[in-house]
């Protein structure tokens, strides 16, 4: 909470006007660097605003790994976002040029779960792409993978699912084991 005291217009004394701000949202951040295959992966969980999507793309953007000519996946399928309309296309222009808050001159990937997520990442990505950035929404990954050239490593978020044969001799001597 910030208090301004400010001249009172009537009398010469001072008022205390209160002035409350919004809690900012965290949203946690892992990135991967595939040096060979030109590609940065950072996947979020957390809730997403603006200054929190400001300040995930500022702490990628400084990891010494950081490299404008790799292609990104940001992987938001565990982001709770509450930007507004204006949120997200102020982050556009601020992912633009001429100075970009993700200074990149490959593709960006947007992976994002939910319809409304999906309307939020394909409105960044208009007016991101308006301003020069080549950015994508998408809700598969596959997808995103095949839209970018890089070769993606395998859905960490899948289930995997791992199909076990059991023989009647197994079962037999699990049952009668005891």
């Amino acid at each position: 909470m910030v208090i301004l005291t400010l001249p009172g217009a009537d009398r010469g004394a001072y008022s205390n006007i209160r002035i409350t701000t919004k809690a900012r949202h965290s949203v946690r951040t892992e990135s991967e660097f595939f040096a060979a295959e030109h590609l940065i992966v950072m996947d979020a969980a957390g809730t997403l605003d603006l200054s929190a999507s400001k300040a995930a793309l500022k702490k990628l953007t400084e990891d010494p790994e950081f490299d404008a000519k790799s292609e990104i996946l940001m992987d938001l399928r565990d982001i709770d976002c509450v930007m507004t309309i204006a949120d997200i296309f102020e982050l556009a222009n601020a992912m633009a040029w001429p100075n970009p808050t993700l200074p990149t001159f490959k593709k960006v990937a947007v992976l994002v779960s939910g319809s409304v997520e999906f309307d939020h990442a394909k409105f960044l990505a208009l007016c991101a792409s308006n301003r020069g950035l080549r950015i994508a929404a998408f809700d598969d990954y596959d997808k995103a993978g095949d839209w970018l050239v890089a070769t993606l490593p395998a859905d960490p978020k899948e289930e995997c699912a791992v199909e076990f044969a059991i023989t009647p001799a197994l079962a037999t001597r699990t049952l009668f084991a005891r």
